[in-house]
């Protein structure tokens, strides 16, 4: 957590010293990501030991990764970076961004994403149709029973949104959760 930050950023540093920062924090020149690629490399290590899984490839998901190009601090930079050197050939790194679709076209064009290859896959809002499967599968998965009354004010909120519901509803199911697991009862 706090000792991976402090290593990966002084990583960030290190490579960045030849290139220098300009006044946003970011390196006036490409930087020299195989550094980036050894400290995700270790890093990598670390986590497979802890899992047990030598070989597993690793998950690195950011979401509303459109918040790098609006951030004008270091780490923003260091994080971009640390992106592009995770997409070297050969790496433990597999990477998830969400990115909210009036903003792709933007993300495309930003300094932070140049050079780093990105494919795309259009997520759509969950139709309402399909809420209670979200709501009762992880229920049912974690042996949580919910009150039927809950699930039905649940389905009925999201529906009355605009637009994409899930991101609310996925707060109140975590709220719900913090609040209620240990009775493994939510009503």
């Amino acid at each position: 957590s706090g000792n991976i930050h402090s290593r990966l950023h002084e990583a960030w540093k290190t490579a960045s010293e030849g290139s220098g920062l300009n006044g946003n924090g970011e390196p006036k020149a490409p930087i020299d990501l195989s550094i980036l690629r050894d400290a995700l490399d270790d890093l990598a290590r670390e986590i497979r030991e802890w899992a047990g899984r030598p070989d597993a490839p690793i998950l690195m998901s950011i979401d509303q990764a459109e918040e790098l190009m609006r951030a004008n601090v270091e780490s923003a930079s260091a994080l971009a970076d640390y992106l592009r050197a995770a997409t070297l050939s050969g790496s433990a790194w597999r990477l998830a961004l969400s990115i909210r679709t009036d903003s792709f076209a933007e993300i495309q064009r930003h300094p932070r994403f140049s050079n780093l290859e990105m494919s795309s896959i259009d997520l759509r809002a969950l139709p309402h149709y399909r809420f209670l499967e979200v709501i009762e599968r992880p229920a049912a998965l974690y042996r949580v029973n919910l009150a039927p009354e809950l699930v039905d004010a649940l389905i009925e909120d999201a529906a009355a949104q605009s637009g994409d519901a899930l991101p609310l509803l996925a707060f109140a199911l975590q709220r719900l959760w913090d609040q209620h697991a240990p009775a493994r009862k939510i009503s």
